[in-house]
């Protein structure tokens, strides 16, 4: 099924108003709007499933699950990442998927299935947004009451929490809402984290994102301080190479897992650092810096797609899209 298109980023894959591509896992998801196709493009930029009449949902750049929601007419499915169906195209509703697991919806239910198309929990839940962790636990709703089932739907803890967060969440971490404030806890519904907090996220590296009286703070989950609320704003991507983007006052830098500020917030917009590098707005540019803060680049860049991915970054320069690597080497178009 695959078809050989040249390089990732920049190929020729269709130049008309309307096209764009989303990182999603290990392949891209290409749609072009006004053909109202999709399609699935690997990291060397070949067709892995080719373009149709068939809407893609995009999974989280963060998870490598094999299998994707698809939506026809009015109606979702799911394939896998070689373009076969695996769940009907029938449901309601299908969620992206999360660790390999997706939420479907039929008549107004839903339940969860698999990347092979397995149905592990049946069409008996309300489950309004889907996340899973690594085992298979998720969020549920009963009675305006949020709970947490595990892959097979048993109830691992009772639905008594006001609220929840989905993003980030793990066995260890599970953020939610007791007595109009937020904590975290863990499968087994104990506390690790007081709930004291008037807002609470989490990373990807398993930090804690919080807020209370207007000012936030970043917290270890054993509790232990990384920087007490403060003025500064934090990125939910976490921290990078040790180094978390920061924000102030419209101004963006960088700090280390102790808390101390490595880099001053100077730049207009930052990106987190991958391979000791990372992409940094300084005016209407962009150019790129090190770990010290010391610039490598000419800043010169129209724009960055987020930061280098596997040793190579997406750029805008002249209008036109090129991409570059860590040795800060043309890679396509060659120059």
């Amino acid at each position: 099924m695959s078809t050989k298109m040249g390089r990732l980023w920049g190929i020729k894959l269709d130049k008309a108003p309307g096209s764009y591509r989303k990182f999603t896992g290990s392949n891209y998801v290409y749609c072009n709007t006004n053909n109202q196709v999709c399609g699935l493009i690997d990291r060397r930029g070949d067709w892995v499933v080719a373009p149709s009449k068939m809407e893609i949902e995009s999974n989280s750049m963060y998870d490598q699950s094999s299998a994707y929601a698809v939506k026809v007419g009015d109606k979702y499915g799911a394939i896998d990442s070689t373009g076969n169906i695996i769940v009907p195209v029938v449901y309601e509703k299908m969620s992206i998927f999360s660790n390999n697991r997706a939420v479907f919806t039929f008549k107004g239910k839903s339940g969860i299935v698999n990347s092979k198309g397995e149905i592990l929990v049946p069409a008996a839940f309300d489950l309004p947004t889907f996340s899973s962790t690594e085992s298979g636990l998720t969020f549920f709703k009963k009675k305006g009451k949020y709970g947490v089932i595990d892959q097979r739907g048993n109830i691992k803890i009772a639905a008594v929490y006001e609220d929840a967060v989905y993003t980030n969440i793990s066995d260890k971490a599970l953020p939610v809402k007791f007595h109009k404030k937020w904590g975290v806890v863990d499968s087994s519904g104990k506390t690790v984290i007081p709930f004291k907090y008037d807002d609470i996220s989490l990373t990807p590296d398993g930090y804690a994102l919080v807020t209370v009286n207007n000012l936030k703070g970043v917290i270890r989950l054993d509790g232990k301080w990384v920087k007490k609320p403060c003025k500064l704003n934090f990125t939910a991507q976490g921290f990078a190479q040790g180094l978390m983007v920061i924000e102030s006052e419209g101004k963006y830098g960088y700090m280390d897992t102790k808390g101390e500020i490595i880099i001053e917030p100077k730049y207009d917009d930052a990106r987190p650092f991958s391979g000791g590098l990372s992409p940094v707005q300084i005016g209407a540019l962009w150019g790129i810096i090190d770990l010290t803060g010391k610039l490598v680049s000419k800043v010169i860049f129209e724009y960055v797609f987020d930061t280098f991915e596997d040793g190579v970054l997406l750029v805008t320069i002249n209008g036109k899209e090129q991409l570059l690597n860590s040795k800060l080497e043309w890679v396509w178009p060659k120059q």
